[in-house]
């Protein structure tokens, strides 16, 4: 059980699987969970039920659409984990998607004046961690089976063809309130990633690099600095890590 929540994707991909089969069986017996769970259009709703800003982004009731969710959050959130080695990211932009898109599902509702709806499932959030894996990645090459190496960006041009084509609202030339969550995760996960990109959220690394500047190995302080190139890029070094670097490199042989 451990293994499973030591990388924040699978931790993610859990939580829901355990809320989906939860609901299943609690549904069996006629014990119905999701009025608790899903956000409503009303805003006074979300006083007494504040929870539901959280708890709807874990919480899908078909199955389909739940395996589909979590097989792109596993590839995509794999990526993130892997390639930026922090955790954090990944369950923040789930997040943040996931409570920006249900804002705007709810302001939306609200402008249009629809009364009593309700958003379940993590696609908001989902998409959110897509869309910045692919910002920050975008032309690395997944090994697909049969079709060999495919870049990230028309991996995640076709899920999103798919996700919207799929639609009936869409289908018809209707964007519903969902899909409009959809897209302001999709909007939410560019941004984090933009931030991520120009070193303005990597209050982790920069916290490493500043504790362990005090190592007296000067490969390794070369290492460290490489490292944040290569997630950050070289714009995200401060002017004294940059001459940091450049006087390691002429040290090391």
């Amino acid at each position: 059980m451990k293994s499973i929540f030591k990388t924040s994707y699978t931790a993610l991909i859990a939580i829901n699987i355990i809320v989906l089969v939860i609901a299943t069986l609690l549904n069996i017996f006629g014990i119905r969970i999701a009025d608790s769970l899903m956000l409503s259009s009303d805003a006074s709703d979300l006083i007494f039920k504040p929870w539901t800003i959280l708890t709807y982004m874990f919480t899908q009731f078909n199955f389909l659409h739940a395996l589909c969710n979590m097989m792109w959050l596993y590839l995509f959130g794999k990526i993130l984990s892997e390639y930026f080695q922090f955790k954090d990211h990944t369950v923040a932009i789930y997040i943040i998607s996931g409570i920006i898109g249900g804002i705007a599902f709810m302001l939306t509702c609200e402008i249009q004046s629809v009364s009593y709806n309700y958003l379940v499932g993590s696609s908001a959030s989902v998409l959110g961690v897509m869309t910045a894996a692919t910002v920050l990645l975008p032309n690395l090459a997944i090994n697909i089976f049969i079709l060999g190496e495919v870049k990230l960006k028309w991996i995640y041009l076709i899920a999103l063809l798919l996700v919207f084509i799929g639609s009936q609202q869409v289908s018809s030339g209707i964007i519903s309130t969902e899909d409009i969550s959809h897209l302001f995760g999709i909007f939410s996960g560019a941004i984090y990633a933009i931030l991520l990109k120009k070193g303005l959220l990597n209050f982790k690394k920069n916290f490493v690099l500043q504790k362990k500047d005090t190592s007296n190995n000067p490969k390794d302080e070369l290492n460290k600095l490489l490292d944040k190139v290569r997630i950050s890029g070289y714009a995200s070094l401060s002017d004294k890590e940059k001459a940091k670097m450049v006087e390691l490199s002429k040290n090391i042989h």
